[in-house]
C-alpha cells in the first residue's frame, strides 16, 4: 500500500517538527494544508519535503480536512494533527501494518490518546478513523462536522489497528465552544452537535448548561447513539460536581439496570460507595471493574486505567482501611504491573518492610482487547 499523510495546520511551529519527525519514513507523500500561519510552520513543513497548499480558514474543520484529502495522490489517505505523534513502539506497529496490509480493508481506525496522568499513563482515549482508501474519497465520502469532524464510513470494511496516536497539545476550549454555538444556530436539530456542545460546556465547567443540554440530547434520541453511555456518565460527573451525589449515582444505576457495565461505570459506582462510607460496596465494584472486557467502539470515550490500574490501586487503599494489609499488598503489586509509578512503588516497599517476606504475586488481570 501507499499512504499520503494529509494535515491541516496553522501556527504550529512548536509542535510540527516533532510530529513530522515521529512520522518520518512511514508515508509516501506529505500534504500540508496551511490555514493562515504567520510563524515558521511552512518553513518546517518544507524542510520535511511536504507539498504545501494554502486554504482560507472558514471555521470548519471538515472543509479544511476535505481539501487536504483532495490533494493526496496515494492509494490511502491518513490524517494527523500537528500536535499528534507516533511513539517509537507505534512507529514499529505502523511499519508492520503497512507491510502486511490487507487490500480488502477500506478504513483503519486507531486509538487516539488525548489525556494522561502525571506518569504519562493514558487516562482518556477513543477510536478515530485514521486511514481511508482514496477511492472512497473520490466516490464522495467526505468529512462532516465543523468541529470533531468524522467520516461516514460505517458501510465500508473497517479494521482496528494497534497503532496508537498520542495527542501532545491542549484543546482550544473557547474556540471550540464558539464554533459549536454558531453551528447549532444553523442546525439546532443536529444531535451530534448538541452532544459535542454539552461536552464542551462540561469541560468549561459550565455544569448547569451542560446538564440541560445532555438531558435534551437524551430526550431527543441520544439514547440510540454511541454517545449515550458517555452522556450518562457525564451527567453523573456534572451532578457530583454540583454537590448532588444521590442524583449523580442515579445515572450510573440506570446504565447498570440496562446491562451496561463498563469498567468506567464500575469505578464511578465504586467511588460513590466509598464516598458514602460503604467500603464493602466499594470493594465489590472495584473488583467488578477489573472483570470488564475493554471494548473499543468508534467515537466512544474510554478511560483505560479503569480497566486495570485504578481499581487495583484503590482496592489496595481500601484493604488498608479494612486492616487487611496482605490483601492490600497483593493489590498494589498487581497495580504496579500496569503502571509502576513512584507512588505505588513506595507503598509496596513500605508494606513489604512491615509484613516481611511474602509470596510473590503471579496473577494478572487479563482480558481481550
Amino acid at each position: 500500500m501507499t499512504v499520503s499523510l494529509c494535515m491541516i495546520v496553522k501556527n504550529e511551529e512548536n509542535f510540527l517538527d516533532a510530529c513530522l519527525s515521529s512520522a518520518a519514513g512511514l508515508f509516501d507523500e506529505l500534504v500540508i494544508v496551511d490555514t493562515g500561519s504567520t510563524d515558521r510552520t511552512k518553513e518546517i513543513a518544507a524542510a520535511r519535503g511536504a507539498k504545501i497548499y494554502d486554504f482560507t480558514w472558514v471555521d470548519d474543520f471538515a472543509a479544511a480536512r476535505n481539501y487536504s484529502f483532495s490533494k493526496g495522490t496515494m492509494d490511502y489517505l491518513m490524517w494527523l494533527d500537528a500536535d499528534d505523534i507516533l511513539k517509537p513502539i507505534d512507529r514499529e506497529r505502523f511499519a508492520w501494518m503497512k507491510e502486511n496490509w490487507d487490500p480488502r480493508w477500506d478504513v483503519m481506525a486507531m486509538p487516539y490518546n488525548v489525556a494522561f496522568n502525571e506518569t504519562g499513563a493514558v487516562t482518556a482515549s477513543f477510536l478515530r478513523e485514521r486511514i481511508v482508501r482514496r477511492e472512497l474519497f473520490q466516490k464522495g465520502v467526505r468529512w462532516t462536522g465543523a468541529i470533531h469532524e468524522a467520516l461516514a464510513v460505517d458501510e465500508y470494511a473497517q479494521q482496528i489497528s494497534d497503532v496508537e496516536i498520542t495527542h501532545t497539545g491542549e484543546m482550544d476550549g473557547a474556540r471550540n465552544l464558539a464554533i459549536l454555538e454558531r453551528q447549532l444556530q444553523t442546525s439546532p436539530d443536529d444531535l451530534r452537535l448538541l452532544y459535542q456542545y454539552a461536552m464542551q460546556l462540561m469541560h468549561q465547567e459550565q455544569y448547569d448548561e451542560a446538564i440541560e443540554l445532555f438531558h435534551s440530547f437524551l430526550t431527543q434520541g441520544g439514547g440510540q447513539t454511541v454517545h449515550y453511555v458517555t452522556a450518562m456518565r457525564a451527567l453523573y460527573q456534572c451532578y457530583l460536581l454540583k454537590g448532588d451525589p444521590e442524583k449523580a449515582v442515579s445515572f450510573l444505576d440506570r446504565l447498570l439496570e440496562q446491562g451496561i457495565k463498563t469498567a468506567e461505570v464500575c469505578c464511578q459506582k465504586a467511588d460513590a460507595r466509598k464516598d458514602a462510607g460503604d467500603l464493602d460496596g466499594a470493594v465489590r465494584w472495584y473488583w467488578e471493574a477489573t472483570r470488564c472486557p475493554r471494548q473499543l467502539i468508534p467515537g466512544a470515550m474510554s478511560s483505560p486505567l479503569c480497566y486495570y490500574y485504578t481499581p487495583l490501586f484503590e482496592l489496595g487503599r481500601l484493604y488498608l482501611q479494612k486492616t487487611q494489609p496482605e490483601l492490600a499488598l497483593n493489590c498494589f503489586r498487581l497495580a504496579a504491573k500496569y503502571d509502576d509509578n513512584e507512588e505505588v512503588r513506595q507503598v509496596v516497599e513500605r508494606l513489604e518492610g512491615i509484613l516481611g517476606p511474602c509470596s510473590e504475586v503471579t496473577g494478572r488481570v487479563t482480558r481481550k482487547r
